[in-house]
């Protein structure tokens, strides 16, 4: 499950090869990127690589997601979404690949993809909607093995039942510690550098020419830093590092 990002935002300079405005938040959740994307029915397309990080565990159970989707920025937007996991559970590591449909007004779990990642290896994340079928969406999964070979899966994500949310007009790219039921933040599993590339959507990019976005830092209650994120040089690209949990 996500929760929406509560973010207090300042505006910042932005990179000297940025013409757009960058802004800096904070959210309890989330750390990654958010771009603003005009969002009409009709064909839309984005995608991310993400490598997937080595992930350290005690007997601590602890939580971790990385994914791509649209439309999260605010309660009043549904958001599709597709990504993987790295939990930690009885000190063993797992990995998993997921898609979900997230409506705030009727929740969604994640429905687990027979796609394996594992650490180091990068994935392709690519989430498009035809113009012909405005509410289908098609998540599609690449995964680079270390032995140079690939897998690909491909997967269609619509609506669920009572679930009539628009989507919102961002694109995020983003690692997250998931919300527990009853309301708790998750801890968050310590993994290694997340590295993300080609964190695009309908041609906007993080650092793009026009295209406005915020740079996510993950926070505790007590505004400490939980994970933080680094932009690079090169427009559409950064990375994310645990800092706590």
């Amino acid at each position: 499950m996500i929760l929406l990002a509560t973010c207090a935002v300042s505006a910042v300079s932005p990179p000297q090869d940025a013409t757009a405005a960058l802004v800096t938040a904070k959210s309890l959740t989330w750390a990654g990127i958010e771009m603003s994307v005009p969002y009409s029915p009709g064909a839309h397309w984005s995608m991310a690589d993400i490598t997937v990080p080595s992930a350290t565990c005690t007997s601590a159970t602890t939580y971790g997601s990385a994914w791509l989707g649209w439309g999260g920025s605010s309660a009043k937007y549904s958001l599709p979404q597709l990504g993987f996991n790295f939990a930690c559970r009885s000190g063993v590591a797992r990995y998993s690949a997921w898609v979900e449909w997230y409506d705030p007004k009727v929740g969604n779990p994640q429905i687990p993809v027979a796609i394996g990642v594992k650490p180091g290896e990068l994935v392709e994340l690519q989430l498009s909607q035809s113009r012909t079928r405005t509410g289908v969406w098609t998540a599609h999964f690449k995964v680079f093995h270390s032995n140079g070979t690939s897998t690909t899966k491909g997967v269609l994500l619509g609506r669920v039942r009572g679930s009539n949310s628009p989507v919102g007009p961002t694109a995020e790219c983003i690692v997250e510690s998931p919300l527990l039921p009853g309301g708790a933040i998750a801890p968050l599993t310590k993994f290694s550098r997340i590295d993300v590339g080609y964190c695009e959507a309908d041609g906007h990019y993080s650092g793009g020419a026009n295209t406005p976005f915020k740079s996510i830092t993950m926070v505790n209650r007590a505004g400490l830093t939980r994970a933080y994120t680094t932009l690079s040089p090169k427009p559409d690209e950064f990375s994310v590092s645990w800092m706590r949990y």
